[in-house]
């Protein structure tokens, strides 16, 4: 049985390690199909770039917003710190949701995310939400 300040080093060891890997780099290649999802997502260290049918976002900083890193149910928010001319969102939500499969949403604005659960603007004019979302892969 361990004794107390081991058990407690291990809990501080442990916290660490899930502390450093929170703040681990980004480094995600994803690919997309369809008719408005066709394209690639790139998100490096400290940029992200998204291809897709209708939206061109060139290589931009981005921000952290969110970021819950669990290995399998990955979540990222990240805001476009200078998004380019043909890129119609500034902040994209990244969802693991299998383990190579993801989910990304682009959002016009952060209002457009903040509300993304309300009921009612969910059941609203669907040309008003400003979104896209896309299934995507690893690459």
């Amino acid at each position: 049985m361990p004794t107390l300040p081991r058990l407690t080093a291990l809990l501080l060891c442990c916290a660490l390690s899930l502390s450093l890997a929170a703040d681990a780099p980004l480094n995600l290649r994803l690919q997309g199909g369809g008719r408005a999802c066709s394209g690639g997502l790139f998100v490096r260290d400290r940029t992200l770039e998204w291809h897709s049918s209708f939206s061109t976002c060139r290589s931009t900083p981005y921000r952290v917003l969110a970021r819950t890193p669990v290995e399998s149910k990955a979540h990222y928010v990240l805001a476009l710190q200078r998004p380019s001319a043909h890129c119609f969102y500034r902040l994209i939500e990244l969802e693991q949701v299998g383990e190579f499969q993801w989910n990304a949403t682009g959002y016009q604005h952060y209002a457009d995310y903040e509300h993304r659960d309300d009921p009612a603007w969910l059941q609203g004019d669907p040309d008003g939400r400003n979104t896209l979302s896309c299934p995507m892969h690893t690459r």
